[in-house]
């Protein structure tokens, strides 16, 4: 006996409806490749483990709701991944459209890093900001290392 195969509730079409907006490159996609590497240098290494849930899920599924949905990563980049991979299951997006927006976002958090860095550490005459307990490196090390404000 076959399976009976499942009737799509909307035959043919996407999750949701297709925004207008450009498919390339994917701004989702930016965003989370942004962050990801921001975060990747500012602790020195991408191999930082995290979870996360969703303030967007259905009700009952959200952060701080009983039976919330968790997500867990071993590294920012596979979090920025998925990330894109979601604009692709929900049909925003092409592959090629997720890949060059993280690849943007990158692009943009080391433009940010290592040239607006410089200028905030210069506008706070030196001082640098950073939250008790963190473990920053590289470039946010050496800051830290001249000047600390405890």
């Amino acid at each position: 006996m076959a399976t009976p195969t499942p009737t799509p509730t909307r035959p043919g079409r996407p999750l949701q409806d297709t925004p207008p907006i450009p498919d390339y490159d994917s701004g989702h996609s930016v965003e989370g490749g942004a962050g990801a590497e921001v975060l990747k240098q500012f602790f020195g290494t991408d191999n930082v483990a995290f979870s996360t849930c969703s303030t967007s899920l259905p009700a009952g599924s959200n952060c701080g709701d009983s039976s919330q949905v968790m997500r867990s990563y071993t590294s920012f980049s596979q979090g920025a991944h998925e990330n894109g991979l979601s604009r692709i299951l929900v049909g925003f997006h092409f592959r090629d459209a997720v890949t060059a927006g993280i690849q943007h976002g990158r692009k943009i958090a080391n433009r940010a890093v290592n040239h607006f860095y410089d200028q905030l550490t210069a506008a706070l005459g030196g001082w640098t900001v950073i939250s008790p307990g963190v473990q920053p490196r590289g470039k946010f090390q050496s800051a830290l290392e001249e000047d600390i404000i405890e």
